[in-house]
C-alpha cells in the first residue's frame, strides 16, 4: 500500500478537517554519522528523493559512496547505481577510498533500477541524465523521474540522483525536476576556505523533511573527512567568513 504522505497521483482524497486527519510520525534513517545525521536533520527518510548536483569532478559520487559506506556498516542495505563509470572504476574508487561493505552496479535500464529501490532501504543513481527507458529517446528525466518517484515512494525506499549541473551551479534537464523531488542539495568549491585542501560546501536549498543550510567537508588525500565538517551554516554559507578570521 503507498504511504498517503507520498501518493503522487495514484490515491486521491476528499478534503477533511485538518483535525480528522490521523499523523504519522516522520522516520529518519541515520547513517551513524552525527554530522552528517545533522546536516540531513536526522538522516534520510524513508520514501524521500534528492537530488544533488554540483560541478563535475567536484566530489559528488565520492561523499555519497562514503555515505553508502556508513549506512552498511549502520545496518541498512543499500546500492550504488552507475551509468557513468563500469564497475571495474567503481571498484577502483571503492578500494581507494577504503570502502569494503557498500554494492556497486553499472546500470542504465530505469527498470533495472526499478527493482534496486524494491530491494534496498537506500539507493543512489549517478546519474538522472544517464538513466535509458528502452526504446525511448529524447528529453526523458521527467519521465525517468516519475517512475523511479513511484516506486521509491511505494517501498519506502529513499533514492539520491546525482545531477549534472549547469554553469550556475543548478542541475540541467526539465527545470520541474527541482520541485518535484523531496531534497535538492547543490554542492559548489570552498574557494575562500584557503586552509583546507579540497573544502565541499553542500547546501540543502530547499526540502520537505527538515532543515535548509550548507556544510563544508574537507577532502584529503582523495576522500572526505565525513566525521569532522567544518562549517555549518542554517541559512546560507557566508563567502566572507574565512576572511574575517
Amino acid at each position: 500500500m503507498i504511504d498517503s504522505r507520498f501518493s503522487i497521483g495514484s490515491i486521491e482524497t476528499t478534503p477533511k478537517a485538518v483535525e480528522e486527519i490521523d499523523a504519522v510520525e516522520e522516520k529518519h534513517l541515520s547513517c551513524g554519522i552525527e554530522c552528517v545525521d545533522n546536516f540531513l536533520s536526522g538522516g534520510l527518510v524513508p520514501g524521500q528523493i534528492v537530488v544533488i548536483a554540483g560541478d563535475s569532478g567536484i566530489g559528488k559520487t565520492t561523499w555519497l559512496l562514503q555515505f553508502l559506506e556508513a549506512y552498511e556498516i549502520n545496518g541498512v542495505s543499500t546500492a550504488f547505481a552507475s551509468n557513468e563509470e563500469s564497475l571495474q572504476q567503481l571498484k577502483a574508487k571503492c578500494d581507494r577510498l577504503e570502502l569494503k561493505k557498500i554494492k556497486i552496479s553499472h546500470i542504465v535500464s530505469v527498470y533495472t533500477i526499478l527493482k534496486l529501490i524494491e530491494t534496498n532501504q537506500v539507493v543512489v543513481i549517478d546519474s538522472l541524465q544517464g538513466v535509458m527507458i528502452p526504446d525511448e529517446k529524447g528529453s526523458i528525466d521527467k519521465k525517468v523521474l516519475n517512475l523511479i518517484t513511484e516506486k521509491a515512494k511505494l517501498f519506502n525506499t529513499s533514492v539520491v540522483l546525482i545531477s549534472h549541473a549547469t554553469k550556475a551551479g543548478k542541475e540541467k534537464g526539465n527545470s520541474s525536476i527541482g520541485h518535484q523531488v523531496d531534497t535538492r542539495i547543490i554542492v559548489n568549491h570552498g574557494s575562500d576556505a584557503f586552509f583546507m585542501e579540497r573544502p565541499g560546501i553542500f547546501t540543502i536549498e530547499k526540502t520537505r523533511f527538515g532543515k535548509t543550510g550548507s556544510m563544508c567537508w574537507d577532502m584529503r588525500n582523495g576522500k572526505f573527512d565525513m566525521d569532522f565538517p567544518f562549517f555549518m551554516d542554517l541559512y546560507t554559507f557566508d563567502r566572507d567568513f574565512f576572511k574575517r578570521m
